[in-house]
């Protein structure tokens, strides 16, 4: 099995990028001397060593410029290419062949990436280290070893360090690029709870891929030299390990090995021992024969090879009950009673008081009590919270108890209708306030007593300049459901309490959130963020650590107040259970979800029916489409049921019967009156494993539930396969045992969501708003993200799909060279696309088209679905009672609904892979941009995967159009430009301390347990 001459080829790409980034900063050294001459160089001020050594070094930017050079055509570039490149064999002695005519399109354009890519981590190096000594000759008692790198600042070396390409895993290859966009960063304490065993074709990447950091860690060894930084430098990411001590080294290989021993597929373990102790040096790599279907252990480069036997038997099990340990915080009523009492105590002392207690402690009835004792004494209350139903529960509370409230909501809402093209109007009172941050600046002015809700987002559109207001007019403000509010409602409430923390001015501050599982990771942060000036950025953090305090309780201060926070925890007993189920058609067969649970609890005397009978069953399913689709199911077959999500506001009161809702669920609804939980994936191919960074939302679905001793309650993960041979039924079930086991139950394992503080108004849309009775044409950004969903969810309730078909020519503006692997362009101006169309299809459904879309359009939960619609196609009902069939309803709603032209390019950007594929046969599933976790939770951000063909280059790939309203704003004079916003979090992603950077191992298939 020969070296792949294009894996070099690329490989030395990359080096060359790199090398030519930190060209005004690196030196290299002339044959016959080493890392020690270099130092004695800088302290003697040896000109005439470093001067030689920094032009050498020089080389590389005229190489790199010379091959990227614009305006050349496709035969001068291969040319150029082949030629820089053989200069590199022959004076590298590099052993592979270079032939200009067997280089394909895809291939050039991989290589100019690739030095693209390496040049954009040379700079990004060059802002942490000073000075760099590249090919650094490092003597040791049996020669030199030669790492990519030492870093110095000044005169001390600060790094050593190796540049990694790293191609194709999970089966993956240059077919296939999506694979290129599929790192993340992992800690090692995150990655000893996550482990698990995989496939042998996921265990060769992450084999290969940890061999990088053994290798790095081998030189730190050699050169030794403390304390000293190891860096691996791969294209799509840097990792920064630090080595305090020679024993630091030790410390790492340990874990390395520990966790690619738990990992390893139990077919290789008869040689465990050759391929761990091959590990030390980052020498050793797996390779996969194609030709035999075999794979290969090698010590080094050039040997025989060991060969391992790999059972890929399929697995026969799909479903099963889940062992769990007994729960720990048990007895509800006496936590309930601790955490009333500390609560109550806590709001006399403090200023700012986190209350992070789990589910079912009673966190919203305190502050409601207290809520109330302070509008009794003549005070004012703000409750903020993200969803109108909580706000309505609330106000329902409060005003039992005699309580004075006003729930804030905007008056105004947008009506489309189509003429040539979509047009919006805004319906609102042509006198007085109609928007919801007014109507709450107004409310609170009064001098009236009283609690005013207002959501999440009408607080966010606040201007910072009335935040001295709401302080100076309340006396008590909470925030409920904190972390999940959603990004910019996070941003907009940490900068409030920056200004809250330098003058309270009286005023006390609540946040309710059980998502916050940890202390060591809010506090500090939340004392960041309070403490600085201007922009602040914490990136996505994962902490295993034990809180063993119960209740836990840090108190600190921050600028002029005293903030505390604190948990106490609480246990219900659950029985958990998964199952992998394969789905074939639009929507899951819910005959087949049914009897697969039905099958589950029987087996624990349980009677699934009966208790669907009585609406005790809970479904969480993340896609409104299915949650419609299954509560139809479940309705026609005699179960009362209740949809929840976002668009539906309902009371405790109201939900009755089975339960089918969104991670709506997770916000202030009661299942208390339930005794089973279904969690169905959003859809097929979902890993939840791969999803992690959501689990506070499982987790406090869960807790709704409740649960005592003698009637346990029971929890069922379904997961939905699709096509893909590798993710059968019976390896979902193998990953959600592992994600069950590992990280939902283990409450050592907390999570942060990325969060930022100050720096103007990043995701509040400025300028533009519209004028009651005022009309604009909609941009094809705004109508998939405000209205195409809602049609969708209609006419897949009604048996039809729905789908946008489009292809758009842009102008782009230059790549904004983020430090993440795409291409990043906003569309620049806005287009007119003549070619929009929203095709609409029959499904094979067993009912009556036509008599089921009238159904649809007279039921109440698709009411503002079916208003959209009636608007839009305003001779809906007369189609409805003339056509013959299904198809010619569907071409007649097509025509109706297709514009003559559409406005596109407003607010989005364009994000393509630097990896380009051979080719495009379909657009990846659940590929997900970098910047989605800095959007987590906002409503108005949408990412729509297409496929982009840059005829130029001959070359096509997959890419995400990403749409939210900042990314076409004007920059404001106290804002930051998002640019430069984004880019500050994404070098701060990049550059995290002690952090692996690998492939995503949770996408890897088991094949055993």
């Amino acid at each position: 099995m020969k070296e792949n001459p294009l894996t070099v080829l690329y490989g030395e790409a990359f080096e060359l990028g790199v090398k030519a980034g930190l060209a005004s900063k690196a030196y290299q050294l002339p044959d016959g001397y080493d890392v020690e001459d270099f130092e004695d160089a800088l302290l003697e001020g040896d000109d005439t060593l470093l001067e030689m050594a920094r032009e050498i070094a020089g080389e590389s930017l005229p190489l790199y410029n010379y091959v990227l050079e614009k305006g050349l055509d496709r035969d001068a570039r291969i040319s150029r290419i082949v030629e820089v490149f053989r200069k590199k064999q022959v004076k590298r002695a590099l052993k592979f062949s270079i032939d200009g005519s067997l280089l394909a399109n895809t291939d050039v354009a991989n290589i100019l990436s690739l030095l693209q890519m390496g040049y954009r981590t040379g700079k990004i190096l060059g802002e942490r280290y000073e000075t760099f000594l590249l090919e650094a000759p490092v003597g040791y008692s049996l020669g030199y070893l030669y790492p990519d790198f030492i870093a110095f600042n000044g005169r001390t070396p600060v790094a050593i360090g190796d540049f990694k390409v790293l191609f194709g895993y999970f089966d993956a290859d240059l077919t296939n690029v999506a694979w290129s966009v599929s790192f993340e960063t992992y800690s090692m304490e995150e990655l000893l709870t996550r482990v698990k065993r995989i496939s042998g074709y996921s265990f060769k990447t992450l084999y290969n891929a940890a061999g990088k950091y053994a290798k790095v860690l081998n030189y730190a060894r050699k050169f030794d030299r403390f304390p000293i930084e190891a860096v691996v430098v791969f294209p799509l990411g840097i990792s920064i390990l630090e080595l305090g001590s020679f024993s630091a080294i030790g410390e790492y290989y340990s874990k390395l090995l520990e966790l690619l021993e738990k990992m390893m597929p139990e077919s290789f373990m008869e040689h465990a021992r050759e391929i761990l102790d091959g590990f030390y040096t980052g020498n050793a790599f797996i390779k996969y024969d194609e030709t035999s279907g075999t794979f290969y252990f090698h010590k080094k480069s050039k040997d025989k090879g060991i060969q391992l036997r790999w059972d890929k038997r399929p697995i026969q099990q799909n479903m099963g009950h889940i062992k769990t340990p007994r729960p720990f915080y048990i007895g509800v009523m006496k936590r309930r009673l601790r955490h009333e009492k500390d609560l109550m105590k806590y709001l006399e002392e403090f200023d700012l008081i986190i209350d992070a207690s789990d589910q079912g402690a009673g966190k919203n009835y305190v502050f409601l009590r207290y809520a109330s004792d302070v509008v009794s004494n003549g005070g004012k209350v703000l409750f903020i919270s993200p969803r109108l139903h909580i706000l309505s529960e609330t106000k329902r509370k409060l005003e039992r108890n005699g309580i004075k409230t006003l729930l804030v909501s905007s008056s105004a809402r947008r009506k489309l209708k189509k003429r040539k093209t979509y047009v919006e109007t805004l319906e609102a009172p042509k006198t007085g306030t109609y928007q919801a941050s007014r109507k709450l600046l107004g409310s609170l002015r009064t001098e009236e007593p009283g609690v005013v809700l207002a959501t999440s987002q009408a607080f966010q559109y606040l201007n910072p300049g009335s935040w001295k207001s709401v302080l100076k007019y309340t006396d008590l403000v909470v925030f409920d459901e904190f972390t999940n509010s959603g990004a910019g409602a996070v941003e907009s409430t940490l900068s409030f309490l920056r200004t809250f923390s330098r003058n309270p001015r009286g005023t006390k501050v609540a946040i309710l959130d059980a998502s916050m599982t940890h202390p060591g990771l809010y506090v500090d942060t939340f004392k960041k963020h309070l403490s600085s000036r201007g922009m602040v950025y914490t990136p996505l953090e994962v902490l295993v650590s034990r809180v063993e305090e119960d209740p836990a309780v840090r108190e600190f201060k921050v600028n002029s107040i005293r903030a505390v926070y604190y948990r106490i925890h609480l246990d219900f007993p659950l029985e958990y259970y998964a199952m992998g189920l394969g789905v074939h058609s639009q929507i899951p067969d819910w005959n087949a979800v049914i009897a697969g649970a039905s099958e589950l609890l029987g087996e624990r005397e349980v009677n699934l029916e009966n208790l669907l009978k009585d609406g005790k069953v809970v479904f969480y399913v993340d896609n409104r489409l299915y949650v419609d689709d299954l509560t139809e199911f479940l309705v026609e077959r005699g179960y009362p049921t209740t949809p929840v999500h976002s668009e539906i506001g309902l009371s405790n009161e109201e939900l009755g019967g089975n339960v089918v809702g969104t991670s709506s669920l997770a916000f202030g609804v009661n299942l208390e009156n339930h005794d089973v939980l279904v969690f169905i994936s959003p859809y097929p191919g979902y890993r939840h494993d791969n999803n992690a960074y959501g689990i506070e939302l499982y987790r406090q679905v869960i807790k709704r539930l409740r649960g005592y001793e003698g009637g346990k309650k029971h929890v069922i993960f379904v997961g939905l396969t699709g096509n893909d041979e590798n993710y059968s039924e019976g390896v979902a079930y193998l990953s959600l045992v592992g994600f069950i086991r590992n990280l939902l139950l283990n409450r050592d394992f907390h999570i942060r969501l990325p969060m930022f503080s100050g720096g103007g108004r990043f995701f509040k849309p400025s300028g533009g708003n519209m004028k009651p009775g005022e009309s604009r044409e909609v941009s094809f950004e705004a109508f998939m993200r405000d209205y195409y969903p809602s049609l969708k969810r209609l006419f897949m309730a009604s048996g039809f799909s729905l789908r946008p078909v489009f292809k758009f020519e842009f102008a782009l503006s230059e790549d904004w060279e983020l430090p993440v692997p795409f291409r990043v362009h906003r569309i620049t101006g806005e287009y007119v696309a003549n070619n929009f169309t929203l095709e609409v299809l029959p499904l094979r459904v067993q009912f009556d088209h036509v008599e089921r879309f009238q159904e649809v359009l007279a039921d109440r939960k698709y009411r503002r679905s079916a208003e959209l619609l009636r608007n839009l196609v305003p001779k809906i009902d007369e189609y409805l009672s003339s056509v013959k069939n299904e198809h010619e309803l569907a071409r007649k709603l097509e025509k109706a609904l297709r514009p003559s032209y559409i406005l596109a390019g407003y607010s989005s950007l364009l994000l393509v892979p630097f990896l380009y594929p051979l080719h495009v046969d379909e657009i990846p599933h659940g590929i997900d941009s970098p910047l989605k976790r800095l959007f987590f939770g906002e409503s108005r951000y949408t990412e729509i995967p297409v496929k982009v063909v840059e005829k130029d280059k001959g070359v096509e790939n997959f890419g995400i159009l990403a749409i939210h309203p900042v990314f076409g704003m004007t920059t404001g004079r106290r804002d930051v430009p998002v640019q430069e916003k984004l880019r500050m979090a994404m070098v701060e992603e990049r550059l995290r301390k002690n952090r692996f950077y690998l492939p995503n191992v949770w996408k890897g298939h088991d094949w055993r347990k």
